[in-house]
């Protein structure tokens, strides 16, 4: 729902279905620079400033390149994807509380732009689980982290779930967003 979201804010009432294609495919242009300069700076942050410039170069040109024109999630969802992999595996060097939420919260932004990264989460959470076998000694801590980590993971999804429920009872009983949250929180509790 990421990706139908953005694009719901440049659709205006009126256009015909191959202008809002036209319309699409520019603002994903424009956001594949935009995600191109933020992953430069992730880049940037771990490599000299050439090899930066060079894994800026094949990734616009090897990945983004011929995603780009096309009015589809994939440049959404491989940068966000990215950054969670780059943050998840921070994570893995040196556990904090606030790499945990954020690497969690980016995760479930990468599964709500593209329903596939559970397999990821799922080698994730293995190696976690070894590398708290191997550290023993502070395994309650890290332990901890990571339950943080999917926590936000599942927070994320919690909140985009309990939305689409809420839409089809907001419709079938023409009731404002605050009746169809509590319909849709008494149904699940």
């Amino acid at each position: 729902p990421v990706f139908p979201f953005l694009l719901s804010l440049i659709y205006e009432s009126g256009l015909s279905e191959t202008q809002f294609l036209r319309r699409a495919q520019a603002f994903n242009v424009n956001l594949s620079i935009f995600l191109l300069f933020l992953v430069f700076l992730i880049f940037r942050k771990f490599f000299l400033p050439w090899p930066a410039v060079a894994l800026l170069a094949a990734t616009a040109f090897g990945v983004f390149m011929y995603r780009a024109i096309n009015a589809q999630t994939e440049v959404l969802f491989y940068s966000i994807s990215f950054c969670a992999f780059v943050l998840l595996l921070q994570m893995l060097i040196t556990p904090r509380w606030w790499l945990a939420a954020l690497g969690g919260a980016t995760m479930g932004l990468a599964h709500l732009s593209k329903a596939s990264v559970l397999p990821a989460l799922a080698v994730w959470v293995a190696v976690f689980a070894a590398q708290v076998f191997w550290n023993l000694r502070r395994s309650g801590l890290i332990i901890s982290i990571a339950l943080v980590a999917l926590a936000s993971f599942a927070c994320v999804l919690f909140f985009a779930l309990i939305s689409n429920f809420m839409v089809p009872v907001m419709y079938r009983r023409r009731c404002s967003a605050k009746d169809a949250f509590m319909d849709v929180t008494t149904l699940i509790f």
